[in-house]
Formats: C-alpha cells, sequence, structure tokens
C-alpha cells in the first residue's frame, strides 16, 4: 500500500469545520491502496471536541502528534475570551472596540503567517527522522492554518518528496486579510511567503475555481499545478431517517454565524411575514446550531423574532444531518465580502445531501450561485435584496403549507460532491506525482 503524510492542525477529537476535509479524504483513501499517515498537534487550541468523529478514522490510519505551544491562553486571559470561542474569531470581523483592535494587531505583527508558526521546526525535525525510518510516497500539508505549508516546504528540503499544499481557504487572497492591522513590511511578507509555497509544491490543490483564478492571478504559476477538488458530503452521513419532517416552518443554519455575514435582510422579511401572513406566528422557528456572533443573536431579536429563535452552542456532527433533515430551509450566508465568491465550504455540500431548499445571501455571480443551479438545489440573493429574500421565503412558506415542500437530494449532480468521489480524484493526483 502506498503511504501519504498529511500535515493538519485539524483532526479529532476536534470539532467543527476545518477538520471535515481530511478526515473524510482519510477515511477514503485506503480504500484506493493509500495509507494515511496524518502528522497533528498532541494539545492544540480546541474550542470544541466532537467525539463521534473519531469513528471516521481508519484503523489502517497511522497518527504521529508532538506538542504544540500556542498563545491562546494568554490571549484568553488578557482579554477575557471564553475557551469555547474559536481563537482569533473577533480579530477577523469588524468592529469590537479596544480589545479587538489590539488583538488584531498581535495577532497580525508577530505571529507570521499565524501562531502555529511555534510549531515549525519542532515538527520538521521529528518528520525528518521519521521519514528516514518510514518513508512516504507523497506529502500533502493543509491550511489554514499556513504555517502547515511552511512545515512541508522545510521538510522536503531535507528529504526529497512529492508535495501537494492543500488551501481549504486562500492565504492573502481571505476576505479578513485586508482587515489585519499589519505593518507593510509583514504584508509582504505574506506574499513572499505565499509565493514560496506555490512555486516550490508539486501540485497545488483548492477547493473552488473562482480560487484557483485568484491564485493564478497572484502568482504567476503555471497553471496545470493547480487543480480544483471541492470539499463534499459523506454519503455515509446521509442514511436517511425514518424521522418525520417539523411540523413548523423552521429556517436551520448550522456552523459559525459572524458578525459580518449576518443576513439581516432574512429577519427582516420573516418580521414583515408575521404581520402579513395569517398563521405564519404559529409556524415559525429559527434554529441557528452552532457558534453565532451575538450581533446576529441581537440583530434577530431586534427584528421581533425573540419568541422563535432556538440558538444551540454546538452539537455532534452526527446530530447535524437530523437537523438539516427537519429544515423547511436550510440558511447559507457568506461573508458580505467582496472575496465571498471564491467560498464553497464544506457546510454547503452537506446542505446539498441533505436535500433541503438552500437560502443563500452572498454573490449570485460567484462560485456557490453556479453549484447550486447546477444541483437545482436552491436560490442566492444578495445581501442587499430584501425583496428577493421575502419573495423566495414567502413562496418556501407555501411549498411548506401545501406539502409540496419535497426532498431534493435524488438529483444526479450532487453524487459529483460525494466525499468517496473526491478522493478518488485525488487519488488520481497522487499518483501522477510519486
Amino acid at each position: 500500500m502506498k503511504r501519504v503524510l498529511v500535515i493538519t492542525y485539524y483532526w479529532p477529537p476536534a470539532g467543527g469545520s476545518g477538520v471535515q476535509r481530511w478526515l473524510k479524504f482519510s477515511k477514503f483513501l485506503p480504500q484506493y491502496g493509500w495509507q494515511p499517515v496524518i502528522y497533528t498537534p498532541e494539545n492544540p487550541d480546541m474550542p470544541v471536541t466532537d467525539e463521534s468523529l473519531l469513528a471516521d478514522i481508519d484503523v489502517r490510519t497511522e497518527i504521529l502528534k508532538t506538542p504544540i505551544r500556542e498563545p491562546y491562553g494568554i490571549y484568553r486571559s488578557m482579554f477575557g475570551i471564553r475557551k469555547d470561542k474559536a481563537a482569533g474569531t473577533r480579530v477577523h470581523g469588524k468592529g469590537g472596540g479596544f480589545k479587538s483592535w489590539l488583538t488584531n494587531v498581535i495577532r497580525a505583527n508577530l505571529f507570521i503567517p499565524d501562531p502555529r508558526r511555534v510549531w515549525v521546526s519542532s515538527s520538521v525535525n521529528y518528520l525528518r527522522e521519521y521519514l528516514r525510518n518510514h518513508p512516504v510516497d507523497v506529502i500533502v500539508s493543509t491550511g489554514p492554518p499556513h504555517s502547515m505549508h511552511l512545515i512541508a516546504r522545510k521538510l522536503v528540503e531535507k528529504i526529497p518528496c512529492a508535495w501537494i499544499a492543500d488551501f481549504r481557504d486562500p492565504w492573502t487572497g481571505m476576505f479578513y486579510f485586508k482587515h489585519l492591522k499589519m505593518l507593510p513590511f509583514v504584508r509582504g511578507m505574506h506574499r513572499r511567503m505565499e509565493a514560496d509555497v506555490l512555486r516550490k509544491a508539486d501540485a497545488v490543490i483548492v477547493v473552488s475555481d473562482r480560487m484557483r483564478t485568484d491564485f493564478l492571478k497572484v502568482s504567476g504559476v503555471d497553471p496545470d499545478k493547480v487543480s480544483v477538488i471541492t470539499n463534499g458530503f459523506d454519503p455515509d452521513d446521509f442514511v436517511r431517517v425514518d424521522e418525520a419532517p417539523s411540523d413548523k416552518f423552521t429556517l436551520v443554519h448550522t456552523g459559525l454565524m459572524v458578525r459580518d455575514g449576518n443576513p439581516e435582510y432574512v429577519w427582516l422579511a420573516l418580521s414583515e411575514m408575521l404581520r402579513e401572513i395569517d398563521g405564519f406566528s404559529s409556524a415559525l422557528r429559527i434554529r441557528l446550531i452552532g457558534e453565532t456572533d451575538d450581533y446576529v443573536l441581537d440583530s434577530v431579536r431586534n427584528a421581533g423574532l425573540g419568541d422563535y429563535l432556538e440558538h444551540v452552542p454546538y452539537i455532534p456532527h452526527k446530530d447535524i444531518v437530523l437537523e438539516q433533515d427537519r429544515a423547511s430551509v436550510l440558511l447559507l450566508p457568506l461573508r458580505n465580502e467582496p472575496e465571498a465568491g471564491a467560498i464553497l465550504t464544506g457546510k454547503f455540500f452537506e446542505y446539498l445531501a441533505s436535500g433541503r431548499p438552500v437560502l443563500a445571501i452572498g454573490p449570485c455571480d460567484g462560485d456557490l450561485a453556479a453549484v447550486l443551479e447546477k444541483c437545482q438545489a436552491g436560490e442566492i440573493y444578495d445581501f442587499s435584496d430584501k425583496e428577493g429574500v421575502k419573495k423566495a421565503l414567502v413562496a418556501r412558506y407555501r411549498d411548506f403549507v401545501s406539502g409540496r415542500l419535497n426532498s431534493n437530494n435524488e438529483n444526479e449532480n450532487i453524487n459529483a460532491y460525494s466525499r468517496r468521489s473526491l478522493t478518488g480524484v485525488l487519488v488520481e493526483k497522487m499518483n501522477m506525482l510519486e
């Protein structure tokens, strides 16, 4: 069996979105003749844990761990941040006052490219010794955090091996990069590091077509070197359950919802519908599942929807499917940023697999809009399109009342995004390199 070393910060029992991509690739790799070797921190900063994800680790997976020292404990004690808040989340948003500004400045100028940089040297030394006795055919680094790419870059200089740099999100093209209070020379350091990784990696994988285009614009790298393997869904997570749909018209959002992704016009449209549609007040329910910014929760309440709001901070990933399956509408607001057109989150593909109608808020000419259209899975409206949002919600409510709110999970185009199929695409890439 061939072997691939995967350098990743996120691994179970860590919960959240960052862990899903390579957990699922690793689950299916042995079916294609590849043994995954996972290198990950022994003591990562984990705002949430999800023990249920451990069941997805194939027994043939080898897991390597070394300690990491991180600054987030100091951050929390200085600024009163709770352990269950994702490290750095406020730094990437807008507003937040002096504390947010100060953490932004510290984060941006002292930890380059990110606070996990302190793990690079020790990881290179450890892996160099490991690979001398346990060679692999391909090395994969996945970021963010982009320090994982720095580990791989230094490692292949010492132990020559084919290297794939996998970008789950952009680097300097990420929406929050422009908000970080960086000194000019620090911004330049990021760009040079990014270009160096893109140039030296044997192959680069990104998660959307727009992201690939953006990388090619800034890097000058050979277009044949950069390919797209999207996120996806694991069919094993979506075995249909014999559970009656909710008797409420339920809007569901799962995962992180941040201040600059607040779908304000959704709340205002629902508020108007309460006043205008008989019986709507007894049917409506809003379930926000996952870390949700207080600004968003206040926005829901300020729209007069507090009595209909249910906020559940976190549930295990295995239970998310039940929430999605019973939803009347799955809400998917992107960040209200121009870079959002390149974003295809893992959550979106799980929405697709659920078959429930998606109401997305974001750029109508981005990659998300294209996949929604391809799969006939829902609609997307700009953040400023209040009338479009309201029209869609009214139509979905009428479908709910008439019993026509059917599942769309049989659309054949959705199957292309199964994690098993996507792993096959990854294996083709690895076979060409090793």
